[in-house]
């Protein structure tokens, strides 16, 4: 009874104190990352009274936004949410000023001896920010239960504010999307939620209160998007509101001017007389890592030799595996090289929503083998790519064999996701998308 009180009485006075008096529950860590009045665009002009200029008509290539995510690539960790990187910087190339606000709960001293996950996550929180946004993290106390995030959140966020922005961009319906949506209404600017699969496709499906709080987000804010055209419909299925489709892609000049596949498997350290089969992403059993292990054992190793980038609970089998090479986590930069390095990129996932990483691929000109699920299908339909079943490693094996064996139908169906990926995914025209959508909610303001 005594930890509670004192729990709720720390809260208290968290939330209603001014954060100079109360410093550690809404801790933000700017690390080397800072606003600039350069650096994404001209600084806008307060009114007459003072104010900002939020809510009246503002040009569409100029605008100033708060990102709410709840992740964002470190040093520590380079590949989490990579494709918030992406985008938010393709915003500030268009000329957006932005502000990203990594919410995350604050960790009481000396919980990180005991509990890995809770180090983990101390790791992130000192860990610098990778890219050039200005990123801060906004810290807020956690209490048992997820009914409160939504408030505690909005409430931290409110503090550590830098300007006044134009819009609020959250990223994730629960608990982020609610988040957004309060901190536009109490700053009376707009707010926009993206989706990106499992806030559609899994939390709904968690009980009645989840999808009464995913309710809640999609039709709270003022616009909604959506990064496939599967998420699309399944939000309009379940809560009758139909988002924008609008994906967040890549920047494709990272993959212009790439080596030849030869001279990159040099670069790598890859055996440079195998055919190469690469995984990338978190190595987790919904992510197909064990179907995968299936398949490359049923091939011959002369056709096929496995090549895994990233990390996971799953990493000790795939270590254990005579097949592959287990190359851990790298940085972002290099998954252009990865992609070159590889004859077949492999997605063997359970559930997604618009995975990047076969984007990636895609940009690269690499054939790829993906799993009918999510948006993989708008990706990988109309012969540019191989699709499969989830959970079947003999049709994996098969796909595997298919690619390899017939390398110039493998190499054409490549070309055609390249251009599919070059018209529809260029990071720099979806943000370009996106600001117009921006500019669009400012005028009915």
């Amino acid at each position: 009874m005594r930890f509670w009180f004192r729990l709720f009485f720390y809260y208290g006075f968290a939330h209603y104190w001014p954060v100079s008096c109360f410093p550690v529950v809404s801790k933000e860590v700017r690390h080397h990352c800072r606003w600039e009045s350069g650096a994404g665009g001209r600084v806008e002009k307060a009114g007459s009274d003072g104010r900002s200029l939020a809510g009246r008509r503002a040009e569409p290539e100029f605008m100033r936004v708060l990102v709410l995510v709840s992740h964002y690539p470190t040093e520590a960790f380079p590949n989490q949410g990579t494709f918030y990187r992406n985008w938010v910087e393709a915003l500030m190339r268009c000329g957006a000023e932005v502000e990203v606000k990594v919410v995350a709960p604050w960790i009481p001293p000396g919980l990180a001896r005991v509990w890995e996950r809770v180090r983990r996550r101390q790791l992130e929180y000192r860990s610098r920010f990778c890219g050039t946004a200005p990123v801060g993290h906004v810290h807020f106390l956690r209490l048992p239960g997820n009914w409160h995030l939504p408030y505690c959140m909005a409430a931290a966020v409110r503090r550590r504010v830098a300007q006044r922005p134009d819009i609020v961009h959250s990223h994730y319906g629960f608990a982020a999307g609610l988040a957004g949506a309060r901190v536009a209404r109490r700053l009376g600017i707009r707010s926009v939620l993206t989706l990106h699969g499992s806030d559609i496709n899994t939390v709904p499906l968690a009980g009645g209160k989840f999808r009464r709080w995913t309710r809640k987000a999609v039709l709270g804010n003022d616009a909604v998007v959506a990064v496939s055209e599967a998420l699309r419909v399944r939000t309009c299925e379940l809560f009758g509101r139909s988002p924008v489709h609008l994906p967040i892609g890549v920047n494709l000049r990272a993959y212009e001017n790439l080596p030849a596949q030869l001279e990159a498997r040099q670069q790598l350290g890859l055996p440079p007389d195998k055919k190469l089969l690469l995984y990338v992403g978190n190595v987790v059993e919904s992510k197909g890592i064990n179907e995968l292990i299936e398949a490359l054992k049923v091939t011959s190793p002369h056709r096929a030799w496995g090549v895994v980038v990233g990390s996971g609970p799953l990493v000790d089998l795939v270590q254990r595996t005579d097949r592959c090479t287990y190359c851990g986590r790298q940085p972002n930069e290099r998954i252009p090289l990865y992609m070159r390095a590889a004859d077949v990129f492999v997605l063997p996932s359970y559930s997604e929503g618009l995975p990047t990483v076969l984007v990636e691929a895609g940009a690269a000109g690499t054939p790829a083998i993906g799993t009918a699920v999510g948006g993989i299908p708008e990706l990988l339909s109309q012969d540019r790519g191989r699709m499969i079943p989830p959970r079947s490693p003999e049709l994996l094996a098969e796909a595997i064999r298919d690619c390899l064996n017939c390398p110039a139908e493998a190499l054409a169906r490549a070309d055609h996701l390249r251009q599919y990926i070059r018209e529809h995914y260029d990071a720099d025209a979806n943000a370009r998308r996106m600001m117009v959508l921006y500019g669009d909610l400012i005028g009915k303001g």
